[in-house]
């Protein structure tokens, strides 16, 4: 044994290996390293893209980090996961065969130099075989203690990685820690156990590739090779006894509880991220199916104000909380007209249709849409008797008193008239009773009809001013109405209006006038073909563009209100970071600022506590579903919290 190793170096370590590796323990060579290496894809996959979402502070509203690509973190973390619940679960099954392996009388040395050895090169190092040859029996021990420290730091540091991310998460979503010590207590121990493990694998491997070289390069290597196949087949005939240190008897009931522990751990690891990770889906998929396209309300808007310089003079004696009646009283005109849940009845009803009915076709010969394009040059040419008394009887209709009325209101608050104030509880946005405006335009309609009257009796002061009325009415409902439906109608009505009050100054040979007109509305029109926005391009920048909307005075007044709760029902749950450690600083202040540019009435007041409720988040009859608190456990709960959302969707009581 000349280039071989001695008797007293073969003794120096614990037992004689004559098989490597030793019976009964070929099922774990090198398995330790496997956990390593699963639990460092885990953390690639799983922990550090959930870190990064989850713990990065975000806008007010966006998707998160990914942006439109919001899905990624979903991919991964799902593949992630599956890394890490099988690195916990090779580690338990690991603990029970060491605990089988203790009982079959080996030592914990033994096994943890069998778990370590991923190069199948371990036999070879404890015998000083081959390019081990050339090491002295300290060197192979301290190499040999080395292999098994870097993979223990390598494994502990994949294991940590996902529990730490688990426990951090449900520690966060109850308030108990920050995004600042969830990225710490996560990576750093990790970072610390790597730096260990990568110490002691790069000192290993350094000295290793030194022994091989300097064995390689003597003539005798080769000759080597035959000595120590030799040597080890007279070994394997007379084995010496192993000295293997003694074991404690409570040792492999211990493992095999530690096993059990290991699988009780990948199912925790697991429960955050599958409630977590795919509950991540709910904002980006609301935001995508609920987009809405809010460009031409606005661009009608923009050219409505073609028609301003027509607007009436306010009464300054007319309050807002009178508009409001009045208005809730014009949306209520006719027969069968039904009082909703959570709506104010009106001041007074009129049963009496806004249109006479005849038994047959209508003496204007046209619908009552198309009434401003041919009314006024039917009075003015030779009009029918059977006409002249249609539009007497549309005259003698008692809701024009109110439409006038209504027309000279300097303000409205239309919420004062509408609601009750405070709502039922559970009240949502989506809800809220909206009454029919078919009413109102119909009722507008009518007004052009009375206005040609007037001309037809002589007046046609009187009926250029309720012209101006029908104008007044719409820009008025159009501009300060709280939701997106009437600001549609109102601005239609004042089209309506702006369309008749034209053709009426044509039929009376106000040419000047109506030509006025027209190029008013060519002045719009080209504005507002050069303003036209393109449309937003995206969920990440549609969801961006909300909060900036809603305090934006020169928005249309219901797009504000629907933008505030579209935001605060999407961005609870917009990204993991909002999801786990609830609203933050810029959420509050956000709402502070929609409530200074949004409320301008006490009667709002309602309005705005159920669109900060968004339309899904507000409290329901009843204690939440199992499935909600299930899926909300590692989000945070209370107001505009995601947690608070998922728990009390209606859809998962069901």
């Amino acid at each position: 044994m000349a280039h071989g190793t001695t008797d007293s170096e073969q003794d120096a370590l614990p037992g004689p290996f004559l098989q490597w590796p030793p019976p009964g323990l070929e099922r774990m060579q090198g398995d330790l390293w496997r956990v390593a290496a699963r639990g460092a894809l885990s953390g690639g996959l799983l922990v550090l893209p959930l870190l990064l979402v989850v713990a990065r502070e975000e806008e007010l509203a966006s998707l998160g980090p990914f942006a439109d690509a919001w899905w990624v973190t979903l991919v991964l973390a799902t593949v992630g996961l599956g890394f890490a619940t099988d690195a916990l679960a090779s580690t338990g099954r690991i603990l029970a065969r060491v605990s089988r392996s203790l009982d079959q009388g080996y030592d914990l040395h033994t096994v943890g130099l069998v778990l370590a050895d991923v190069r199948g090169d371990m036999g070879f190092l404890l015998q000083g075989g081959r390019h081990f040859a050339v090491l002295e029996v300290r060197e192979r021990q301290t190499i040999a203690r080395l292999r098994v420290a870097a993979v223990c730091f390598h494994a502990a540091a994949g294991l940590w990685l996902p529990l730490a991310l688990a426990t951090g998460l449900l520690l966060a979503a109850r308030g108990l820690i920050g995004p600042q010590t969830l990225w710490l207590s996560t990576l750093s121990p990790a970072a610390v156990f790597y730096v260990f493990g990568g110490a002691a694998g790069a000192v290993e491997d350094a000295r290793v590739r030194r022994a091989r070289g300097a064995w390689h390069r003597q003539p005798w290597a080769s000759d080597l090779v035959t000595d120590e196949i030799r040597s080890w087949r007279d070994r394997f005939a007379a084995p010496s006894e192993n000295d293997a240190a003694a074991v404690p008897a409570s040792a492999g009931p211990l493992l095999r509880r530690l096993s059990l522990v290991l699988g009780a751990l990948a199912v925790f690891v697991a429960l955050p991220v599958l409630t977590l990770v795919p509950s991540a889906a709910i904002g980006p998929v609301l935001a995508m199916v609920g987009i809405p396209s809010f460009t031409q309300i606005q661009l009608r808007a923009a050219q409505s104000e073609a028609f301003r310089p027509y607007v009436l003079p306010p009464d300054a004696d007319m309050s807002a909380e009178e508009a409001g009646i009045l208005l809730q009283d014009l949306l209520f005109v006719g027969p069968d007209r039904v009082v909703g849940d959570a709506q104010l009845a009106p001041s007074r009803r009129i049963e009496q249709p806004w249109m006479p009915r005849l038994s047959g076709r209508s003496p204007v010969g046209a619908e009552p849409h198309r009434w401003s394009e041919v009314v006024f040059g039917l009075v003015m040419a030779d009009p029918s008797t059977d006409l002249l008394a249609y539009v007497a009887l549309v005259a003698d209709h008692p809701g024009h008193d109110d439409l006038s009325r209504l027309a000279r209101a300097p303000e409205l608050d239309a919420a004062f008239g509408r609601w009750p104030n405070p709502f039922p509880p559970g009240m949502t946005m989506g809800e809220l009773p909206i009454p029919r405006f078919d009413a109102l335009r119909t009722g507008a309609f009518a007004h052009v009809g009375a206005a040609a009257h007037e001309l037809s009796q002589g007046n046609p002061r009187r009926a250029e001013e309720m012209l101006r009325e029908v104008i007044s009415v719409g820009l008025l409902v159009g501009d300060q109405g709280p939701t997106v439906i009437e600001n549609v109608i109102g601005y239609s009505i004042a089209r309506g209006g702006f369309d008749a009050l034209e053709a009426f100054y044509d039929a009376t040979g106000r040419s000047s006038d109506a030509e006025r007109v027209r190029e008013l509305d060519r002045i719009a029109s080209t504005a507002v073909r050069r303003i036209r926005p393109r449309p937003i391009q995206g969920v990440e920048a549609f969801v961006r563009s909300m909060p900036p909307m809603v305090v934006d005075t020169t928005a249309v007044r219901g797009l504000r209100w629907e933008y505030f709760a579209l935001t605060t029902t999407l961005t609870p749950c917009l990204n993991l970071n909002r999801m786990v450690f609830g609203p933050d600083e810029a959420y509050h202040q956000f709402v502070e600022d929609a409530h200074d540019a949004l409320v301008r009435w006490p009667s709002e007041e309602a309005l705005f506590e159920v669109a900060k409720g968004g339309y899904l988040a507000r409290p329901n009859v009843g204690s939440p579903s199992w499935i909600g608190r299930l899926l909300s456990i590692s989000m945070r709960s209370g107001e505009g919290a995601c947690g608070e959302v998922v728990r009390r969707l209606r859809a998962v009581e069901c």
